[in-house]
């Protein structure tokens, strides 16, 4: 682990506090360090700030106020209940709202609330994808896994250096600012060229147009610049 300012201000308060017996303060100084490099909890009904986040369906069920979806979010490592009701979205990107699945991906925008008893999100806003592999068996797809792209709004295309097919998905986030991967269905970069930033400034992102990461992007996460990656 890369300790941040906050790690070395949890170590040196902890060691201040136990100096005299710091053999036995080592496990407490470690378990602190842990927690503070933990993803922090984005959800607190006691705000009204809107938040953003990107999550797979686990299970959906029709509420009467509509339909109550368990979302599994990767950035917090666990699931939250979102109340989903079309009639109260704002500023809806995309066409109508799909069926909901097991296994589609959303982001979600809107206000922290508590459901049943828990930190909960109820959405002014939704988008979807469906994601499928990206990379076929072999070289080629097959006639079985092009229909499965297509299926999935994909298209086939070659690409990367081996010229080998692939399933390319566009998003319908493409272009939203972001400040982390989190906030979108594929990477969060920079849109410029020649950049002339040091790895660590602080920056906004925009999010990918599609899952096709072959050539060179600029990456933004926890709102800095990360540096640049190259896959060819």
């Amino acid at each position: 682990m890369i300790a941040r300012p906050s790690d070395f201000e949890t170590y040196f308060r902890v060691v201040r506090k136990c100096s005299p017996w710091f053999s036995a303060c080592a496990a407490l100084v470690l378990v602190a360090c842990q927690q503070s490099d933990r993803p922090q909890p984005i959800l607190d009904e006691r705000s009204t700030a809107p938040v953003v986040f990107v999550g797979e369906v686990l299970t959906v069920q029709q509420d009467e106020s509509g339909r109550l979806v368990e979302l599994f979010i990767p950035s917090l490592e666990e699931s939250r209940m979102v109340l989903i009701n079309p009639s109260g979205f704002q500023n809806q990107k995309g066409k109508d709202l799909p069926e909901l699945e097991n296994g589609m991906t959303l982001k979600i925008t809107g206000a922290p609330v508590e459901l049943n008893g828990k930190s909960g999100l109820t959405a002014t806003s939704l988008l979807w994808h469906r994601p499928v592999q990206f990379s076929f068996n072999t070289s080629a797809a097959t006639a079985f896994e092009k229909q499965r792209c297509l299926n999935a709004n994909g298209r086939v295309r070659q690409a990367g250096r081996g010229g080998f097919e692939m399933c390319v998905q566009s998003f319908l986030d493409a272009g939203d600012a972001c400040r982390d991967a989190s906030e979108c269905f594929g990477q969060c970069r920079l849109d410029v060229e020649n950049l002339n930033l040091d790895p660590g400034a602080e920056v906004t992102g925009i999010c990918a147009p599609d899952n096709l990461d072959f050539g060179c992007h600029a990456l933004v996460s926890d709102g800095r610049y990360e540096g640049t990656l190259c896959v060819d």
